[in-house]
């Protein structure tokens, strides 16, 4: 089959046929071109697969699964194993990206040395309206280097670091950790895969240059709904596992807090759908303890929803 790609895209699409179209071209439409795309078609009822067979492009792989997977973890899985690339990057169905994205992470790349991934910033849509993550605001133009220690800092702090639309990782990591979480959990799992990913030894670039587009209004969404704070966060058990290998207290106690801040935010979630948050308040780590959980566990205890829904639309989304 020749030389290998320099990337392999990885597009799971389970009834996304509305958006295949700019999806797919925004890949197909990368100003760097040595890349394959693997689409997996992951068992749609809409006519997904008659947009996807619209392309005619000898880079598109296109594979097929019987039964769907939450969250398209078992199709990003899919993709990594028939991955001819070394590196591995994904991109949602009903998403996209801008078309320097690849070129912005070659670039990087090439001169990237011992890092095993690289992160490029990325805007929330809805509407007309974007606005960039945090992180890339708050750090325009800066590349950062993100070990296990800085990436929960950062996350403590509140910095959306990772969009799984705008990380390019090498395969033989994503396999070493384990890939995406597939039947283990409904939601939550893109942010378990990266804290494993660093456990595993996880050294990342971070760019801060917008370079795709997350869509908050795009159909089939299941952000911020109230299935998602049924369970534990899968971060929670990453968490207590990984914890039992890393010798610096330091750092436990930031995996604690970092674990305590998802908790935290399905139980925001569970307590404004009128659901019962006992068992998320026995879910939280006492070595994770801090300011924040203190603070916000008291809020939902004791405040009213209105004034609480207020403060946290006030605070949401700043470091």
């Amino acid at each position: 089959m020749g030389n290998p790609p320099f990337f392999s895209v990885i597009v799971p699409v389970h009834n996304k046929a509305v958006h295949i179209q700019r999806s797919m071209s925004s890949v197909l439409g990368q100003k760097f071109e040595d890349f394959e795309l693997l689409v997996i078609e992951d068992a749609s009822t809409d006519n997904s697969l008659e947009e996807i067979e619209r392309f005619q492009d000898q880079r598109i792989r296109l594979y097929h699964r019987k039964t769907p997977g939450p969250g398209g973890y078992a199709a990003r899985n899919l993709g990594i194993n028939k991955a001819r690339a070394k590196w591995v990057t994904f991109l949602d169905a009903d998403d996209e990206w801008l078309d320097n994205h690849l070129e912005v992470v070659y670039k990087h790349l090439s001169g990237a040395g011992a890092a095993h991934a690289v992160a490029t910033g990325f805007y929330f849509s809805r509407g007309a309206e974007r606005s960039q993550d945090n992180y890339t605001r708050s750090h325009k133009g800066k590349v950062a280097c993100f070990e296990l220690e800085s990436y929960l800092r950062a996350r403590v702090r509140g910095y959306e670091l990772i969009s799984t639309n705008t990380i390019v990782v090498t395969k033989k990591l994503m396999l070493k950790a384990g890939g995406f979480p597939e039947g283990k959990c409904l939601r939550g799992g893109d942010e378990d895969t990266w804290l494993r990913l660093f456990l595993a030894g996880m050294n990342m670039l971070r760019i801060s240059v917008p370079t795709g587009v997350y869509h908050l209004d795009a159909s089939g969404m299941v952000t911020g709904k109230s299935a998602n704070a049924e369970d534990a966060h899968p971060v929670l058990e990453t968490a207590r596992l990984g914890a039992q290998s890393i010798q610096c207290r330091k750092t436990r106690r930031l995996l604690a807090r970092f674990a305590n801040r998802k908790t935290i935010s399905w139980m925001r979630v569970a307590y404004e759908a009128g659901m019962d948050i006992r068992p998320h308040v026995r879910r939280l780590m006492l070595e994770g303890m801090d300011l924040y959980c203190a603070c916000s566990l008291t809020a939902m205890l004791v405040l009213p929803k209105p004034v609480f829904r207020f403060l946290t639309s006030h605070i949401r989304g700043k470091p």
